[in-house]
């Protein structure tokens, strides 16, 4: 092995500064663009957040109007029970008059059939 002369240790010395320097400006840019990209992965994160909230909210709101629909939805089914067992009363009262009708009508037609005018 041959020993280097002090000018050929400096240019080796130089050469591999040189190289670290060089290495250490890709490491610095390859890191800035790192950074760029985790503040805006950040900020992605944030607006997915924000959204998720919002979301959160919408499908709170959208509970509370089924659960208002299902309790209208109740009433308007119990409003029509009670409107069908009406309907049913009137119609049992309907025959009740129509059978008193007929035994009037019967009893006008035998009054008038026996000569009486």
């Amino acid at each position: 092995m041959r020993l280097m002369t002090p000018e050929e240790r400096f240019e080796l010395i130089q050469r591999q500064l040189e190289f670290l320097a060089a290495n250490q400006a890709q490491h610095d840019a390859v890191m800035a663009e790192n950074a760029k990209q985790l503040i805006e992965n950040s900020r992605q994160i944030a607006q997915l957040a924000d959204l998720t909230l919002r979301i959160g909210r919408i499908v709170e709101v959208q509970a509370q109007r089924m659960d208002t629909l299902t309790q209208h939805m109740e009433t308007l089914a119990q409003r029509m029970d009670t409107l069908a067992q009406r309907m049913d009363e009137l119609a049992e009262s309907q025959r009740h008059t129509d059978e008193r009708l007929n035994t009037l009508i019967n009893v006008v037609e035998r009054y008038f059939s026996n000569g009486h005018q």
